[in-house]
């Protein structure tokens, strides 16, 4: 059985949501650590995915590439868990409108480009809190932050 463009087009449009609301930081764990030369911040929701720079201070931030992919995966699955939930109390038959789609793909581009800073990150597999680099214990404290977006809480 062949994929029709209208299943193309939602799973293109599940991803870029699961990128939009995980970039957005609708939602985010904020984490500072003691480090004896000052450190990054950490963020993201639900697992730790970037930092506002690294602990050289070269003011550029990293990107926790699994922890980010899980992040996506995570608010992709939040997304169809809310689109089936108010189609069921709503009792709706209809699936996205193709219009909106569309709109969240273009808005989702625009702002991955803006939050990202693709030039100014470095990347790495997962994330580390002693950043392979200290030996003793890293004492961390995390609060959960609500409509954060790049470091400063709406």
């Amino acid at each position: 059985m062949p994929i029709t463009k209208r299943q193309v087009l939602s799973i293109l449009f599940l991803i870029c949501l699961g990128l939009l609301l995980n970039s957005l930081e609708l939602v985010t764990f904020y984490k500072v650590c003691e480090y004896p030369e000052h450190g990054p911040d950490y963020y993201g929701f639900p697992m730790i995915y970037r930092t506002n720079m690294t602990w050289v201070n070269t003011g550029s931030g990293i990107i926790f590439i699994l922890n980010w992919i899980v992040n996506i995966i995570f608010w992709i699955a939040i997304s169809i868990g809310l689109w089936n939930f108010i189609k069921k109390i709503l009792k709706l038959k209809m699936e996205f409108p193709k219009p909106i789609m569309l709109a969240i793909i273009g808005i989702t581009a625009v702002i991955q480009l803006i939050n990202m800073d693709v030039l100014d990150l470095k990347y790495e597999l997962v994330h580390d809190v002693k950043m392979n680099y200290y030996q003793q214990e890293i004492n961390c404290e995390s609060r959960l932050l609500f409509f954060n977006f790049r470091g400063n809480e709406l």
